[in-house]
């Protein structure tokens, strides 16, 4: 019996360690990291992140982005919009694209 509950314990421990991160955008103008695998689905953006080398990023939905917000994609770094809806808070907004940017 003590057995088999620890073998139960440890399939649930690998299965929730095993799972991909999900995450939501920074809403209070703080600093997010990606550094491994993470996706996140609609939201309201105001703040700033950090794609790292081998990071991805991959976000869905409708998203509601705050003025002054920024999307730092670093080299080694992936960001997927997927059939995503950015709204912007002004009708003014700007994209920098660096040498070796693919889009």
């Amino acid at each position: 019996m003590r057995t088999a509950s620890f073998l139960a314990i440890l399939m649930l421990i690998s299965i929730t360690l095993a799972s991909p991160v999900l995450a939501s955008p920074p809403s209070q103008g703080d600093t997010v990291t990606v550094s491994d695998s993470v996706t996140w689905t609609d939201g309201t953006f105001d703040g700033e992140i950090i794609i790292q080398n081998g990071g991805e990023l991959q976000w869905t939905g409708d998203v509601d982005v705050r003025e002054g917000s920024k999307i730092i994609v670093e080299e080694g770094g992936m960001l997927q919009l997927d059939s995503a809806h950015l709204k912007g808070e002004n009708a003014a907004s700007t994209l920098l694209i660096y040498d070796a940017t693919e889009i």
